[in-house]
């Protein structure tokens, strides 16, 4: 079984049900529902909201908005950053496109006058260069999610 687990400030865990020493209410239930006619439903702690479960969490819901000073996907450790896909494409985009540049020219003989020799060993690997850029930049978009957005 998995243990999925969402802490929103995990600066300090949740003191177990069972160590905390105050006021505190337990709802214990074959099944809990809570519905909302109306309005909103509303969790608000002055320290952590902690959801566990032993096998799925699901959120349904058009958009889903998270604010946070940091977002650590993965788990409480992650540390390897996300790009800024369209930027990052973008910018890939304008590199692709001046290797394409730079590759065709290196395919073409260089110089004039006799005794103009060229560079044998240019044109193949230049060739490459070439398809492999163009292949990329003519699938950039497919780079992007379709789900997952940034700011």
């Amino acid at each position: 079984m998995k243990l999925l687990e969402i802490i929103i400030n995990h600066t300090t865990p949740p003191i177990s049900p069972n160590q905390f020493d105050g006021d505190q209410i337990i709802l214990n239930s074959g099944r809990l529902l809570f519905n909302s006619k109306n309005d909103s439903i509303l969790f608000n702690s002055s320290k952590t909201i902690n959801l566990q479960s032993l096998e799925d969490i699901n959120l349904e819901t058009p958009k889903t908005t998270i604010e946070s000073k940091e977002i650590l996907l993965g788990n409480k450790f992650a540390s390897e950053s996300i790009i800024l896909g369209d930027k990052f494409l973008n910018d890939m985009s304008k590199l692709l496109t001046q290797i394409i540049a730079l590759s065709t020219a290196l395919q073409s003989p260089v110089g004039s006058g006799v005794p103009f020799v060229p560079n044998a060993v240019i044109p193949v690997p230049a060739t490459q260069l070439q398809l492999q850029a163009n292949q990329m930049l003519s699938s950039i978009e497919t780079y992007k999610s379709k789900v997952t957005k940034t700011k």
